[in-house]
């Protein structure tokens, strides 16, 4: 899990739950494949996304977790997403801290390396109860 720098005392405003366009599944192809992330907005503006990703060394099927700050707070991948406020005073530090705490950090993909839906759907119902959004 990459940590960078200043971005942990960041305080958050929202969750932004993303569905991303991955493009085609094959060349011309009208369907697309997709993922899922889950990025922290911030008052200083920007994001902070929370990931999970296939891991692609063989016969691996846990995922990476990763962590990127972003100057932007929505990404051109996007084809939907949906916001949730947080609760005031909120940082990235507390997210990343309590994702550690519950080992949210670690899941298994499927064989064939999806899960970062479920990954973010998991999520979502754990963190209204636990620390993160107001109103949902």
């Amino acid at each position: 899990m990459s940590n960078p720098a200043g971005g942990a005392a960041s305080i958050v405003i929202a969750v932004r739950i993303v569905a991303h366009s991955m493009g085609p599944v094959s060349e011309g192809g009208q369907l697309s494949q997709n993922h899922w992330s889950i990025y922290l907005l911030l008052q200083s503006g920007g994001s902070y996304r929370l990931n999970m990703t296939t891991n692609p060394a063989p016969g691996q099927d846990e995922g990476i977790f990763e962590t990127t700050e972003n100057a932007y707070d929505l990404t051109r991948s996007c084809v939907r997403y949906w916001d949730f406020d947080a609760v005031s005073g909120l940082t990235v530090a507390h997210v990343l801290g309590l994702i550690a705490q519950k080992g949210r950090q670690r899941y298994r993909m499927t064989g064939s390396g999806v899960g970062c839906r479920h990954w973010v759907y998991v999520q979502v119902p754990k963190a209204n109860c636990v620390y993160m959004l107001n109103g949902v």
